[in-house]
């Protein structure tokens, strides 16, 4: 019966050394299928804080709910009984299957001979085991001397065709070149988002164009061969043709200063320039730069 959860009367359930403890079994008086071990759950969700299952006096947090694939037998015949929404329980002794759930499915309890039937059509589902007084649907002896190491140990569920099916997995590389040398998260996502498979981009050491991308160029070690660091001590001229301005600038001429970086434009009206226009362009800048940094 799950019930809301109360600090005061609460307490867990474990019993690991109990002989059923890994079984699951048969339960006329539980109105909730439960599970003890995490492994065995699909689609698993986790529960809401204040979800017990109440174990007599004592009460059992309940951590999740989930689908269940139960291994059944009757007779050389081997079957699978899902068990949907049952809860996952860590702290109780052995794992229960309501039978007030399989009615309602459905399925009944032909106690002259011991097995599940379906109403429907007859159908037998399993057979049930009499062990240490309970009705057992699957039996799993527990191993008494790998128990010390049971947490480490975690069973490998039957896959079925009911399963979804496993992603898919593309050329990452491939995808990796498409998109023009991607990150391998921009490659990854691309694959869950619009693909639907999984695809693992290559690294930056894996991709010859993406590490010759990344490199620095190294500092060069020794000082300049000249010094740049006095205003005008340096200075770099350059040409250029323009389109002709609203005002009828034709020809650009550009001083830089070496040493603060500073560019200077000049403008022209004529496509090129003579020897007296270039001379005093250049006075004009000499004069400013002297001004400027006030220089003799």
């Amino acid at each position: 019966m799950l019930e809301q959860y109360s600090k005061e009367n609460s307490a867990f359930i474990t019993n690991s050394d109990y002989s059923l403890y890994k079984s699951t079994l048969l339960d006329s008086a539980a109105t909730k299928d439960i599970f003890n071990d995490i492994s065995r759950f699909q689609n698993f969700r986790k529960a809401p804080r204040n979800h017990v299952i109440r174990c007599g006096n004592h009460f059992a947090r309940v951590l999740g709910y989930g689908t269940v694939d139960v291994d059944v037998r009757e007779g050389r015949r081997q079957g699978v009984l899902r068990i949907w929404n049952a809860a996952y329980c860590p702290d109780f002794m052995t794992n229960l299957v309501s039978f007030t759930n399989l009615k309602k499915r459905g399925i009944f309890w032909d106690t002259e001979r011991n097995l599940l039937y379906r109403v429907g059509d007859r159908s037998i589902v399993c057979s049930l085991q009499e062990i240490a007084g309970q009705q057992v649907i699957n039996h799993r002896p527990i191993e008494r001397q790998f128990e010390a190491f049971a947490v480490n140990r975690v069973p490998r569920r039957r896959v079925t065709s009911r399963d979804p099916r496993p992603a898919k997995k593309g050329n990452g590389i491939l995808w990796h070149r498409r998109l023009g040398l991607a990150g391998p998260m921009a490659v990854r996502k691309l694959g869950e988002n619009s693909l639907g498979i999984k695809l693992t981009g290559p690294s930056t050491v894996q991709c010859p164009h993406c590490s010759l991308a990344k490199i620095k160029k190294p500092e060069p070690r020794r000082p300049p061969l000249r010094d740049r660091s006095t205003p005008g001590l340096e200075i770099h001229i350059d040409w250029t043709d323009l389109e002709e301005s609203y005002d009828g600038y034709v020809r650009i001429m550009f001083f830089t200063d070496a040493a603060s970086g500073l560019v200077t434009p000049y403008y022209f009206m004529t496509t090129f320039g003579t020897e007296r226009e270039n001379l005093a362009a250049l006075k004009d800048y000499i004069g400013y730069l002297k001004k400027r940094h006030d220089l003799q």
